[in-house]
């Protein structure tokens, strides 16, 4: 993913200094000063933190107060198909948190003077980083990325646990009719929704992350039966010409009453689905007079948004 740290301070100016914590004499010899704040600026997918707005905000940032300001840059990682990009955010939260640990080790740096910006899948990767880290000050989420995170449980996207305070604005939520790539579920200690969070008007370049064949749904189920069960649920579709496939929605500890939420691109036109299928394979540990049942199963298809 050649992901990278680049520093921008009051010193610097319009240049730049490349750090890296596993080289932690290019800190040294850097601009970073320790006595300073630091903001982190993280770009999200088909973008890059070499330049663009990402640089553009830390030279904006140096210029009315005294950070430094970090610039990561993950782009490697952040094109192509955009479910190898939602895979690779936890990597990033990773090396976003390896960093802040190395300058808490070399200068008993505190997470309290530190503030994570992120956009699209970049607020989800400070999210991961906050979670490794305890006790950032704050995290800012700008538009987190909605495809593959609403509805999913906090620990796998942003969520006010992350940092002392995390707030978010949502500008392209994905609430129907209107189509959007942005979360549209609450996910900080404040969140706010300008002119509704969906449309920004002005705003006409909207990347769309369609990019593997497929026809994208929103499953959710809700259970019921024993009140802790584990195993594993799945969707069945069966479809025209004796088309069948299996899509795992979540394996672990499942609640009674709890909505499993995920969403899955199905390999089949939705106007050939002739039967879904809820399946819950028990796991070994599971007791035997374990019952489980769907109380409801909620599918979406996220291209026209009927049920």
């Amino acid at each position: 993913m050649n992901i990278s740290f680049t520093l921008y301070t009051k010193e610097t100016r319009n240049n730049s200094q490349v750090i890296s914590a596993i080289h932690r004499s290019t800190i040294k010899d850097s601009h970073f000063c320790s006595h300073r704040k630091t903001r982190f600026i993280v770009h999200g997918f088909m973008s890059t933190g070499k330049h663009g707005w990402v640089v553009e905000m830390c030279l904006l940032l140096v210029e009315v107060e005294d950070v430094n300001c970090i610039a990561v840059d993950w782009a490697e990682g952040a094109k192509g198909i955009y479910i190898s990009a939602v895979n690779n955010i936890r990597v990033v939260g990773a090396e976003i948190a390896y960093f802040i640990n190395t300058l808490m080790k070399m200068f008993r740096y505190s997470p309290s003077h530190i503030h994570i910006i992120g956009h699209s899948l970049g607020a989800h990767a400070a999210g991961d980083a906050g979670r490794r880290i305890q006790g950032i000050k704050r995290i800012t989420g700008l538009d987190p990325a909605g495809p593959f995170f609403e509805g999913t449980p906090p620990k796998v996207r942003l969520d006010p646990t992350d940092a002392r305070f995390v707030d978010v604005i949502h500008s392209n939520a994905a609430q129907l009719p209107t189509v959007g790539v942005g979360m549209a579920q609450t996910s900080g200690h404040l969140d706010f929704y300008p002119n509704g969070g969906s449309i920004m008007p002005g705003c006409d370049d909207v990347i769309i992350p369609v990019t593997k064949k497929g026809w994208s749904h929103k499953i959710s189920i809700k259970l019921s039966g024993t009140k802790k069960v584990r195993g594993e649920l799945n969707i069945v579709f069966h479809g025209t010409d004796r088309f069948t496939k299996q899509y795992q929605i979540i394996c672990g500890l499942l609640h009674q009453g709890s909505i499993y939420t995920k969403y899955v691109d199905v390999e089949i036109n939705p106007r050939n689905i002739t039967k879904i299928e809820f399946l819950w394979n028990k796991n070994i540990l599971t007791l035997l007079w374990a019952q489980l049942g769907a109380e409801m199963v909620h599918i979406i298809n996220e291209e026209d948004g009927c049920v």
